[in-house]
């Protein structure tokens, strides 16, 4: 994505190829949504952004993703892979025409897609809510301090064991 118009009432989003698409907006723009990665052990959830409809009607979502490699703008059917959707767990504080804008200025970024710090969890809260986070990052990276702590405190205890 090059550039982009926003409007009251939509968005024109404008390609390198020079063709033209118009989002308009609905009453759920600016809400979230997450699906289940599909194919992985732990429930990580994989948000994104709802844009509004394109001209075919389809509902479109702004979202990071590692097969995109960047923000992109995806129809609902390739956002949800046929997963069912549901309402993010926090809701947004900022005006939703506030929360596209931000979006749309990460996209024009192209901001390489990055697992650990710049993942589709990390987009939405720095969109959303200013915060440079990932909830499933920060989970995964808790359970191994623990994890860790305790296997250690554990092999220290079998040490000194075996040595009194």
């Amino acid at each position: 994505m090059e550039l982009y118009r926003l409007y009251d009432d939509g968005v024109e989003i404008l390609t390198t190829n020079n063709t033209n698409t118009f989002i308009s907006f609905t009453e759920e723009t600016g809400n979230i949504y997450f699906r289940l990665k599909v194919d992985t052990l732990s429930n990580v959830k994989h948000p994104g952004i709802v844009l509004g409809e394109n001209e075919m009607g389809e509902r479109c979502f702004m979202h990071n993703h590692y097969a995109n490699g960047r923000p992109f703008i995806d129809p609902e059917n390739k956002f949800s892979k046929g997963m069912p959707l549901f309402v993010y767990p926090r809701e947004a504080t900022s005006d939703r025409l506030v929360i596209i804008e931000r979006g749309l200025e990460e996209l024009v970024k192209q901001r390489p897609y990055n697992k650990f710090n710049y993942n589709c969890q990390t987009f939405v809260n720095l969109v959303c809510f200013q915060e440079n986070k990932s909830e499933d990052v920060n989970k995964w990276i808790e359970k191994l301090f623990w994890g860790t702590l305790i296997g250690v405190a554990g092999y220290q205890a079998l040490k000194k064991g075996r040595l009194a």
